[in-house]
């Protein structure tokens, strides 16, 4: 199963207390990746990104509390990164009850598993016949 990692690079906060009223704004850098124990090592999800923030809430403010979040201005895009090696375990493992016990191997479940979720019927009912094939040669 994946592990994650979610590191803040840069973390800022100004602060405005008033009599009725409390404003936030600050800055945020961050960084998600997630272990791949084939290659043992860390593999970036979402490179370095940052955002703007501002929380403002009072009792005479309508409504009590907003939240505002923009992109900083030194990142114009947002980089996400998916590969089959972080997807495949996720999926393997939320979805395994849509499949038969029919085999063990993670590959062949995986197979059937996309047949099933694109609803090709036809192309799951050959998976699970080579299966079978293989299971009396074997």
């Amino acid at each position: 199963m994946p592990v994650l990692e979610f590191a803040i690079s840069e973390m800022g906060v100004g602060v405005l207390m008033m009599a009725h009223k409390l404003e936030l704004k600050g800055k945020l850098s961050f960084t998600c990746s997630y272990y791949n124990p084939r290659s043992s090592h860390w593999e970036p999800i979402i490179e370095r990104y940052g955002l703007d923030y501002e929380i403002c809430t009072g009792e005479r403010l309508n409504p009590k509390t907003s939240v505002l979040l923009r992109t900083s201005e030194e990142f114009s895009d947002l980089n996400i990164n998916v590969s089959d090696q972080m997807v495949r375990p996720i999926i393997l493992n939320k979805f395994s009850n849509l499949l038969p016990p029919i085999d063990r191997d993670p590959l062949f479940h995986y197979c059937c598993l996309e047949s099933r979720l694109r609803g090709d019927q036809a192309d799951y009912e050959e998976q699970k016949g080579h299966q079978s094939d293989h299971e009396r040669r074997g």
